[in-house]
């Protein structure tokens, strides 16, 4: 039976019956956390699946049926008025658009939906747990359905994208590229729900080839994760890459909140089809929860060159947006950053919403408690940057309704303003309003939709919104429906994860879907809907065009390759190229390249409305040869190491110290030791490994906590006993917290300490002074769930330990240790592509692989190298006879049997049979010649 992810961890902890809820903090400095940059990044690759030019009318339009519902998750936040719109005065724009979405009868395989789509020039597409349907937006007529698993299958993964999609879709259409993006997760549970590891969770995505979705064709990836599970994942459009996020858990039944993980996927190559796709992630703070990327769009603005993607959430502060900066640097993954939290305030702090809302003769719904719902939408509109948010809140004046809450934080030139220009929350009567989503249009006109319902509402379809030139922290823009329903559910609680409020390419149209129910039961419904406001004139579209001429003599270059993105032309023989009936706005770039000339290109190309605009390229000639060199760290930065570090040893590439976890508790009670500067918390365990403690992981937080908030020391102590003693053998520091709900910390010690397999070791936790309201608490079982040690006090600044029982048994607090034990066995490094560039009708021979390296005894290095007359390969790696079977082991090394192709890679190989050694390659070169073909005589 497929089942969706259960969100299992309750992270609202309590020390007794007292409630967890922590006050806005008072103080200006306390309002910005100290920054962190979390790091370093992990340099992935994403293989392709298949590519398929299949018609998707042809696919089985069978339903699959097998109903779950998931269980949500609550968080613990503070009970702090907000502020509240005005009310309506102006009414509502009615519906363009008004159809029947995808239902549980025909395509649903679970409840609820989760329902998701976007549009573009010609189609909307939708997406719910878990089927597509394809709709023509002139009449529209659904011209496809089909379910995650025909329409995955396409992709022949040979995992489980082909066969065990699960759900959580999210689909996007890129308007910079005009391409379309479907993604959702897949994995398989075991007979007591633990999820099967081998082979871990997939996230499998489809990309169109072209704009038209329906017979253009599409390229399928998959990314495996293999130590935990990525639930909730959500997807934001940058110029650079498709960004992603998720909140990870472990895959034992019940596993525990693991953190939240982003990764930036490079969309460029994912379009163009290449057998390999570059994935840059990191594990993002174990604070947060919900990371939501942002998502930006052509018609409402391109974000400048270089703008790292904003990450945003609201789980730690209900006074502020918190924003996170991604920045990916493709040619050079290690110098990849996420820094942050950056908090754009949003004074008064909002209300805790109740977790279900009430409706019309059937269950109460889930309302998806302290998310920012889909999409974290930016805008560059007037040179003003923006990031759009929505979430549900708790109604300010009347207790256990859900209310809407919305803000515009400002992030110009990227620097996040510290105050956001708008935020205020809706809730204009007492029903309950919840899972919205909002979009802004070319105007700054902002739309959001949402559920509607109450003890005397069958739940609703709706939507409100607000001009540009209406008054700030307003929606006058009164409330229509898209949907009344008649019927409530009552097949379960929990109601759509998201709905889908998105911007059409014209720039002004707005289309939104979400659920309801025709009769009460579990035969949910969903609904697609379009609207404008008059005060936005659609967009027209322009062109681009230009010549390319030779820098030398200004001759033109036919047959040069110029793209828009993944819009390509060349040029015709008098050098001269167009792109016709290109939508205007600003792309992020436009390219020239030539055989045998150097490449060239614009960035923030603006494309005029109904006008031609004209960029022209001279080009300068390549050289002719050369060596390709590898010698500094941004040389080598350029390739994809795995198990290989590049900065440990600047300019060299060695093997990786990895550091695993060893021992670890994740199996958490609702109760908590209080800790104090004089009483002082901890955990015994038994090491498994023998090796350096890099890094501790505390599941913490701060009850009631107001004004400072004091760092923490972890330690590491011998043992007697089971209990601590003696002094610290190391320590490091916890920055200060206010988290109200329980979270992994994580603590690194700059000099890791040495632990032996089979001692037992006390990690011992206690703060350097109290909050001044509040108290820090360490998580506690509620049972022995650890048996290789146990949670122990002390109350005297730990002079005396014990360990306190309950119900007659030790318990155990929530923790990881993570222990390396010396280089890894293996490891490999592949360079980027090294290009020859002939002009016309020359041809490179490649010479010579040379390298200079240090290899003690029982480490090795050795090459193979690959070729291709494509960029993006296929590249097979040889050694000298052609063959995987054999390795280049001597420096100087022929690469003759390479001549003819443009491109070359090499693929460096290191191991070592001693964990205390590791060979260094210092650097590499790959020297060519371009030549003329010889005449050969008849």
């Amino acid at each position: 039976m497929k089942r969706t992810l259960r969100e299992v961890l309750s992270l609202s902890l309590v020390l007794t019956a007292g409630t967890v809820a922590a006050q806005a903090p008072a103080d200006s400095e306390s309002r910005r956390p100290g920054l962190v940059r979390v790091g370093p990044p992990a340099a992935l690759e994403m293989k392709r699946a298949r590519s398929t030019g299949i018609d998707l009318r042809t696919l089985s339009n069978e339903p699959e049926k097998d109903p779950v519902a998931p269980v949500s998750l609550a968080g613990g936040l503070p009970q702090i008025a907000a502020a509240t719109a005005t009310g309506p005065s102006t009414a509502a724009p009615a519906t363009l658009s008004n159809f029947p979405g995808l239902d549980f009868a025909n395509w649903g395989s679970r409840r609820p939906p989760d329902p998701v789509g976007d549009v573009g020039p010609n189609y909307y597409i939708q997406a719910v747990n878990s089927a597509i349907g394809i709709y023509r937006k002139s009449d529209s007529v659904r011209v496809a359905a089909f379910t995650f698993d025909a329409f995955m299958s396409q992709g022949s993964f040979g995992n489980l994208c082909d066969s065990d999609n699960l759900g959580h879709p999210v689909v996007l259409y890129d308007s910079f590229e005009d391409r379309w993006v479907i993604t959702d997760f897949a994995f398989r549970f075991d007979a007591s729900f633990n999820i099967l590891d081998p082979p871990g969770a997939f996230q499998c995505f489809a990309v169109s080839r072209t704009g038209d979705p329906v017979s253009g064709g599409w390229n399928f990836y998959s990314l495996q994760i293999t130590d935990a599970v990525n639930d909730y994942p959500k997807l934001g459009i940058w110029p650079d890459g498709i960004y992603m996020s998720a909140n990870m858990y472990g895959f034992k039944a019940g596993g525990g909140f693991e953190g939240p993980r982003v990764w930036a996927l490079n969309k460029a190559q994912m379009y163009a089809g290449e057998p390999t796709i570059r994935v840059v992630s990191f594990n993002a703070p174990v604070g947060e929860f919900s990371l939501l990327p942002a998502n930006a769009r052509l018609p409402t603005g391109t974000p400048p060159p270089g703008t790292p993607n904003y990450f945003g959430v609201v789980w730690q502060y209900a006074w502020a947006v918190s924003i996170y900066k991604f920045h990916v640097d493709w040619v050079r993954p290690s110098l990849s950053t996420f820094t942050g939290p950056f908090l754009a305030a949003a004074l008064p702090a909002w209300l805790n919403p109740p977790v279900t809302a009430t409706a019309r003769g059937g269950n109460n719904n889930t309302t998806i408690v302290a998310r920012l719902m889909m999409q974290n939408q930016y805008t560059n509109l007037g040179g003003v940057e923006s990031l759009w948010n929505v979430h549900t809140v708790g109604h300010p004046t009347a207790a256990g309704v859900a209310a809407l809450r919305w803000y515009q934080a400002t992030v110009t030139g990227g620097t996040v303003g510290a105050a956001s220009a708008q935020a205020a929350t809706y809730a204009p009567d007492t029903t309950h309003r919840y899972v919205p989503s909002l979009a802004v249009d070319r105007a700054g006109n902002m739309a959001i939709g949402y559920s509607a319902s109450s003890a005397t509402l069958f739940p609703a379809v709706r939507y409100v919104g607000r001009l540009a030139t209406d008054a700030p922290n307003t929606l006058p823009q009164a409330e229509a429906s898209l949907v009344e329903g008649t019927g409530s559910q009552t097949a379960g609680s929990n109601w759509g994860a998201y709905s889908a409020m998105t911007i059409d390419p014209d720039g002004c149209t707005f289309w939104y879907t979400n659920e309801y129910y025709m009769a009460t039961g579990g035969d949910w419904q969903t609904r697609i809907g379009s609207f404008a406001y008059p005060a936005c004139t659609p967009q027209v579209s322009g062109a681009l065009q230009g010549n390319v001429t030779s820098a030398a003599g200004g001759a033109p270059i036919p047959g040069a390759t110029l793209t828009v993105g993944s819009r390509t032309t060349t040029t015709d023989g008098a050098g001269f190229y167009q792109f016709p009936d290109l939508p205007s706005g600003t792309y992020p770039s436009l390219a020239a390249s030539a055989p045998g000339y150097g490449s060239s290109s614009f960035t923030s190309v603006a494309v005029a409305e109904g006008a031609g605009t004209s960029k022209d390229f001279p080009l300068g000639a390549a050289p002719t040869s050369g060596c390709l060199l590898e010698t500094s760290p941004a040389d080598f930065q350029t390739g994809v190491p795995t198990n290989v570090d590049l900065t440990a040893s600047s300019g060299d590439a060695i093997l990786l110290k990895p550091s695993s976890v060893d021992q670890r508790n994740t199996t958490l009670s609702t109760s908590a030791f209080g800790i104090t500067a004089t009483k002082w918390g901890g955990q015994t365990f038994t090491a498994g490994l023998t090796g350096r403690l890099t890094r501790v992981d505390l599941i913490l937080f701060c009850v009631n906590c107001t004004g400072s908030f004091p760092n923490l020391t972890l330690s590491l102590r011998a043992t007697s006993g089971n209990l601590p003693v003696g002094t610290d053998i190391a320590s490091a520091t916890i920055p200060g917290l206010n988290s109200a709900a329980g979270r992994l910390f994580p603590v690194t010690f700059n000099s890791p300490p040495m632990v032996t397999a089979g001692t037992v070791y006390a990690l011992v936790i206690r703060p350097v002074a109290d909050p001044s309201v509040g108290i820090y608490a360490l998580t506690q079982s509620a049972t022995s769930v650890y048996a290789s040690g146990q949670a122990v006090w002390s109350g005297n600044g730990g002079g005396a330990w014990t360990a306190p029982l309950t119900g007659g048994q030790t318990t155990d607090a929530g923790f990881k240790t993570y222990v390396r034990t010396g280089f890894a066995a293996l490891g490999d490094f592949v360079s980027s592509a090294k290009d020859g560039n002939p002009g016309t009708g020359f041809t490179t021979s490649w010479s010579t692989l040379s390298w200079s390296a240090t290899i003690p005894a029982e480490t090795s290095l050795q090459f193979q190298v690959a070729a291709s007359n494509s960029a993006a390969g296929p590249f097979r790696f040889v050694g000298p006879d052609g063959t995987a079977a054999t390795f280049f082991n001597t420096s100087g090394a022929s690469l003759s049997q390479f001549n003819g192709n443009r491109y070359l890679e090499y693929k460096a190989y290191l191991s070592t049979t001693d964990g205390t050694m590791t060979p260094t390659l210092n650097d590499v070169a790959v020297c060519y010649t371009d030549t003329t073909p010889p005449v050969v005589s008849p």
